[in-house]
């Protein structure tokens, strides 16, 4: 680096270097101890002796001061520059001045030139600076795997030996120095508790719903596939007034259609899924009550689904007719009892009511008064059909009949009906 001050301890360490013992050449070249003390003799420099061929050289302290870069005079071996003593003597004067220009307070700042870098050039200094740490940095990208990929990655490794460094010394400052964050415990949450929370969770909202959007029926029919604690809550939505009668028996069936699948944590068989909906069905017959499910004129019946209906429900008016009213019933309830035997039985008691209306004027014309059928058995009916044989009026005028069926259920007391057409033609 090329000096810009000249200093007092710059020049003197010089001064000790030559009286250490510098090179013959560079003692030959120095002007120390010649007239006025040589820190005054700026303008004069004080000029080596040399041989006719050599090049003057300017080697004085001032030069140094000043920056001027010396250069080394040709000397011929053959010269001779006296002896070690007095080269030692002259260095020795010359600190001798040195000095004594120091006690006596003389400036040497008049024959020094103090240098003050201006704003720019700082400036292009910083700027040097920063463009050699870039390029520091690039030289560190490879494109070696083990130390560093192309697209500008930084790798410790690849620094530490392009400088010479011990990579594994890096490794173990960065190990020793980096922070890592603290260990996160893992807490274990129990399944079922989770499951519970969950399930609480999502009921409270379908509750919400369920009272306040426009569509209850599609939170209350998710509620039916929750866990168990939805029957309470099915149950308060129906004291509510939110849930009729009929939708809550729906709901609860549905519900128990999904405690019936599972079977102490497994899938149930087949067999108990059936009789898990069979008990279903009828929790959902009797709530939805007894349904006439077939009602025709026949001209002659054999049992359940053995009949021989009309061809056709027209008849001759003024003449009378006789018919035989088959109808075919379900969802009817049981009730259950004690046989003589001590063993359970199965009750089914109906009533059945027959009334005739014209169609025109919606006047009832005839009537069968209700008849009471009650049957006992050791198993619970599946099949139950009653027959009617009556004898429709020869007084009936011309036009379109309805007989209606009234069917009764004693049991769960709950009512059924069900049309027969019937058509009187003129003679």
């Amino acid at each position: 680096m090329a000096r810009k001050t000249g200093s007092r301890i710059g020049n003197m360490v010089l001064v000790a270097g030559c009286a250490a013992g510098c090179t013959v050449g560079l003692l030959a070249s120095s002007g120390c101890g010649k007239g006025d003390r040589w820190w005054k003799k700026k303008k004069e420099p004080v000029q080596a002796e040399t041989q006719p061929n050599a090049e003057a050289v300017d080697t004085s302290l001032t030069a140094l001061a000043e920056d001027d870069d010396p250069i080394t005079a040709e000397i011929d071996p053959g010269e001779d520059f006296g002896s070690t003593r007095d080269q030692v003597l002259a260095s020795a004067r010359m600190m001798d001045e040195f000095f004594s220009g120091m006690e006596s307070g003389e400036d040497l700042a008049e024959s020094v030139e103090v240098y003050q870098p201006s704003a720019e050039e700082i400036a292009r200094d910083l700027q040097a600076r920063d463009e050699q740490l870039a390029a520091e940095a690039q030289n560190t990208t490879s494109s070696d795997p083990e130390t560093g990929g192309t697209d500008g990655s930084f790798s410790l490794s690849a620094a530490a030996a392009e400088r010479g460094i011990d990579p594994q010394a890096i490794d173990e400052t960065v190990d020793d120095e980096a922070v890592y964050p603290e260990p996160v415990e893992v807490v274990s949450v129990d399944a079922e508790q989770r499951k519970a929370e969950l399930v609480d969770e999502l009921v409270g909202l379908l509750t919400d719903l369920a009272r306040t959007s426009d569509n209850p029926g599609a939170a209350a029919t998710a509620l039916a596939g929750m866990d168990s604690i939805s029957v309470e809550t099915l149950d308060s939505l129906h004291s509510e007034g939110v849930l009729s009668d009929a939708e809550l028996s729906t709901l609860r069936a549905v519900r128990e259609v999904f405690d019936s699948i599972s079977s102490s944590g497994g899938i149930a068989s087949p067999d108990a899924a059936a009789e898990a909906l069979e008990r279903v069905k009828r929790d959902l017959d009797r709530a939805s009550g007894i349904r006439v499910a077939r009602a025709l004129l026949c001209t002659r019946v054999d049992g359940f689904g053995k009949y021989e209906p009309f061809t056709s429900n027209e008849f001759v008016a003024g003449t009378a007719q006789e018919v035989i009213v088959y109808v075919e019933v379900d969802r009817f309830g049981h009730r259950e009892i004690t046989g003589n035997d001590g063993q359970p039985r199965f009750e089914v008691e109906m009533s059945q009511r027959l009334e005739l209306y014209h169609v025109a004027d919606d006047l009832n014309t005839w009537n069968r008064a209700a008849e009471v059928d009650r049957s006992v058995s050791r198993n619970r009916v599946r099949d139950y059909y009653l027959i009617n044989k009556i004898t429709l009026p020869r007084n009936l005028g011309v036009g379109r009949y309805h007989l209606k069926v009234v069917m009764r259920d004693l049991v769960d007391e709950k009512v059924a009906e069900a049309i027969i057409p019937i058509r009187m033609l003129a003679r």
